[in-house]
């Protein structure tokens, strides 16, 4: 029986697991990335909070995926609560891209379907960052 679950994704450049276990987050990534030319390298962590319906222990199995081709993955365990959340943290790795593409990652609950936690198009566009206003 598939695991009913929701789940919320940030991608930054970087996610710090601090004392008390609390996290940072470094450098949210807007949905789609822009980058100046190709190849671009691209620093790249995820942020999942997880929310169970039911109270266990769940095998999370993670796929990031460039083009819609596995670049990385892992298994990890969440233990849950019902409707507290369970965090996984993907480190930051670094993604070479040669050319425009989606940035995809996955997960499947206890070998259910898989599901898309977030996808990002990366292509070349505008990265200067607006003044703020006042």
């Amino acid at each position: 029986m598939a695991k009913e679950f929701t789940a919320f994704t940030l991608l930054a450049e970087d996610v710090r697991i601090e004392v008390g276990n609390k996290h940072t987050i470094i450098g949210t990534l807007s949905a789609d990335m822009n980058v100046t030319s190709f190849p671009a390298n691209i620093k790249i962590a995820s942020y999942t909070i997880f929310r169970f319906k039911s109270d266990g222990v769940y095998e999370v199995d993670i796929q990031i995926l460039v083009g819609g081709i596995p670049v990385a993955g892992g298994k990890s365990a969440l233990e849950a609560k019902s409707g507290e959340p369970a965090i996984l943290v993907i480190p930051a790795g670094l993604l070479m891209i040669t050319e425009p593409t989606d940035l995809q990652i996955t997960a499947s609950v206890d070998g259910a379907r898989k599901t898309t936690l977030v996808k990002s198009a990366i292509r070349i566009g505008d990265v200067s960052v607006p003044a703020p206003s006042l």
